[in-house]
């Protein structure tokens, strides 16, 4: 387990959690109260407050019990009728991918998103590329994440020519809703050396135009993979942190970076020993590629 810096703090509810955080960065007690605390516990479900300090729970009962047990000088955070529960653990997960959710243009349709259509997705990432010019210059790249093709008006994925129409002189890449699938404009399968004479890589798929040869610029797995290209170590602890702070906002307090690669498994303890970790991430390595860790 690469640990975060709460070290096995374990109390969630994102709105709560929110309103008191400060608590879990130094050592001083705080009592969460005022709102309903579930504490999954069969012989005492339900609580009036919790205290914590020095990251893990000190008292959990009634309102004056724990007050007593937390002590003077104790911080009272009121949850303001805010649900307060354990913190959730994330079963399957990739926290770098959803760090690159955290910091693309959001194209997913409906209630999540407005990416209903083709013209939808290229709308959301013209506006997104105005609002966000820095990230693209820092990335190097415009991106989107979050289209479903099975739920566009079209019924089917963009094209290099649905993204050409974004940008023709800068990289643009869609990625699926499922992570296994992505879309590139000219422009970057261009930079990553794709054309008709590349041949689909093992466990991989570039789709093709009529013509058989000529990439239409939807990519499948490895082929996806490959026209992502690599971030620099700065750029990828950056985005490991965002992934981990978008898990937290919804109440995650252990998350999971699955099928870990031996870089990622080591910007993660990097990004462990800065402190740039909100919750605890459990990383798992690819048995057959992280053979360095």
């Amino acid at each position: 387990m690469i640990q975060g810096t709460r070290r096995g703090v374990m109390l969630g509810g994102a709105a709560a959690l929110a309103a008191g955080s400060r608590a879990f960065a130094a050592e001083e007690t705080a009592v969460y109260a005022g709102g309903p605390i579930l504490t999954m516990d069969d012989a005492q479900p339900r609580a009036q407050a919790v205290a914590v300090r020095g990251g893990r729970i000190l008292a959990v009962g009634g309102r004056d019990e724990v007050l007593a047990r937390a002590g003077r000088g104790a911080r009272l955070v009121d949850l303001g009728g805010r649900a307060l529960l354990p913190g959730f653990v994330d079963p399957h997960g990739h926290v770098s991918f959803v760090g690159l959710q955290a910091v693309s243009a959001n194209l997913l349709p409906a209630p999540d998103g407005e990416g209903n259509s083709i013209p939808d997705l290229q709308r959301i990432v013209r506006a997104w590329r105005e609002a966000n010019q820095p990230s693209v210059e820092r990335y190097g790249l415009i991106i989107g994440f979050g289209y479903d093709d099975s739920q566009l008006r079209e019924q089917r994925h963009p094209t290099r020519k649905d993204l050409d129409e974004i940008s023709s002189d800068a990289p643009v890449l869609f990625i699926h809703q499922s992570g296994h699938l992505g879309v590139a404009n000219s422009k970057a399968l261009e930079a990553a050396g794709v054309n008709a004479g590349t041949p689909d890589p093992q466990g991989g798929v570039f789709r093709r135009e009529p013509d058989g040869k000529t990439p239409n610029g939807v990519m499948e797995e490895h082929a996806f993979m490959a026209v992502m290209g690599k971030l620099d170590l700065d750029a990828n602890l950056k985005m490991i942190a965002e992934g981990v702070k978008l898990y937290t906002s919804y109440g995650y307090t252990t998350c999971q970076d699955g099928k870990s690669s031996s870089g990622g498994v080591k910007a993660l303890q990097l990004a462990a020993s800065k402190g740039m970790l909100s919750a605890d991430v459990v990383a798992y390595p690819d048995v057959l590629t992280a053979t360095e860790i």
